[in-house]
């Protein structure tokens, strides 16, 4: 007994209809990939090439700042701070100070200068890079202050001292200084607090301690 099925030749024929529908459709998408990339390249040709696009600027800046702004303040005191490099038998480190005059004097702090001992070196360098050697003249473990001398220096630009009497609470701050050994380095804050009591000296335990309560309290790192 025969099964019936398809004709013969029905097979065959669509699968022939199916790669003809497959060729057409591939040539149909070349065809308009072709238009799309003719149409571009005549848009083009007509406009003289893509367009350049220029992103807006900020206006040229000729560097000004008023004269109380952090800006202000650290141009006009950054020629009378310093960086310290002191260096002794046993130890060594750095600190910041400031220029007190012309005849080369410069205020520091006498943990910044310890190191040195009585025989050490103490290199001072402004803040235009230059560098000169400095003698201690005095120093106040209690009050951990220190004046350094350094000689054959022109130019010095001495910082004016301010009076804590006028300060107030709230008044804005600028710190400048060199810490790990970051010269130049400028901060702001506040007077967060007048009249602190602080205790300096006394760092080998000799007694040495001193208290008192005029130090001024700020947030500035």
């Amino acid at each position: 007994m025969t099964q019936a099925g398809p004709p013969a030749g029905t097979e065959p024929g669509n699968r022939k209809n199916r790669r003809g529908g497959a060729f057409a459709g591939v040539l149909l998408l070349t065809l308009v990939a072709s238009g799309i990339g003719g149409g571009v390249g005549a848009y083009i040709e007509r406009t003289g090439g893509l367009t350049t696009v220029e992103l807006p600027q900020a206006s040229h800046d000729n560097g000004d700042r008023a004269p109380e702004s952090v800006a202000g303040i650290a141009a006009s005191a950054l020629p009378s701070v310093v960086t310290l490099h002191v260096s002794g038998t046993a130890e060594s480190g750095t600190g910041t100070g400031f220029v007190l005059d012309a005849r080369g004097h410069i205020l520091t702090n006498n943990h910044v200068v310890a190191p040195a001992g009585s025989s050490g070196d103490i290199t001072v360098t402004f803040s235009s890079g230059e560098t000169a050697a400095a003698e201690l003249v005095g120093k106040d473990s209690g009050y951990d202050l220190a004046v350094v001398r350094v000689k054959g220096v022109s130019g010095l630009k001495p910082l004016p001292l301010g009076n804590s009497d006028n300060v107030r609470v709230g008044d804005p701050v600028v710190a400048i200084g060199a810490p790990f050994d970051l010269s130049n380095t400028v901060t702001s804050g506040i007077i967060s607090a007048k009249q602190r009591p602080i205790t300096a000296g006394g760092e080998k335990g000799d007694g040495s301690d001193i208290s008192y309560v005029d130090a001024l309290q700020t947030d500035a790192p």
